[in-house]
């Protein structure tokens, strides 16, 4: 898999690596609320599908956290930039900003391609009404047995379930996105 990497507008600091997006956006004026970061993600998925998806090649977008729940409205209301959604703590954040309570639930309704979808365990239950709602069949939705994390850093080697949300990931992918085995 190749993977291009996006710092959106809205985010700060990780692991003393501080996001430039968010600090141009803020410098320049631009929005940086987790509804702005739409853009960014709709921008770079379009640059990926332009630049480096030939055909046959397929785009998974990833989020975590608020973009794991932006991933999905973008598979909703852009299909043809999305082939396959994977989320890490999906939830209705978006209220405060303006769009309904059920918003990323109501996205998912239309929602027809692969995706994977978990949380730390407490989350289940902000993140399962938007997996049931999917209208795709092609879904995996993963609960740890222990703590887990939030977000994409539950795949951090120092989270207590990595090993399990490692397992679960590349499950959904090799079953729908299986990669070609070169032969020696």
């Amino acid at each position: 898999f190749n993977c291009l990497a996006v710092d959106l507008r809205s985010g700060g600091k990780m692991k003393e690596v501080k996001n430039g997006t968010n600090r141009y956006a803020k410098r320049t004026g631009k929005g940086t609320s987790y509804v702005d970061a739409l853009q960014d993600m709709t921008a770079a998925l379009e640059y990926g599908r332009a630049e480096y998806a030939p055909a046959g090649t397929t785009i998974v977008a990833w989020g975590s956290s608020y973009s794991s729940a932006l991933v999905v409205h973008l598979a909703a209301t852009h299909p043809e930039l999305v082939d396959g959604v994977v989320s890490f703590a999906p939830g209705e954040y978006f209220e405060s900003l303006g769009k309904s309570a059920t918003w990323i639930q109501e996205s998912a309704a239309t929602v027809k391609c692969p995706v994977f979808m978990t949380g730390a365990r407490a989350e289940e239950a902000q993140w399962r009404p938007i997996f049931e709602a999917l209208a795709t069949r092609e879904k995996i939705g993963f609960v740890p047995e222990t703590k887990g994390q939030h977000g994409s850093r539950a795949l951090w080697p120092e989270s207590d379930a990595s090993a399990d949300y490692w397992k679960a990931l590349e499950g959904f992918l090799d079953r729908y996105f299986p990669r070609e085995k070169k032969s020696d």
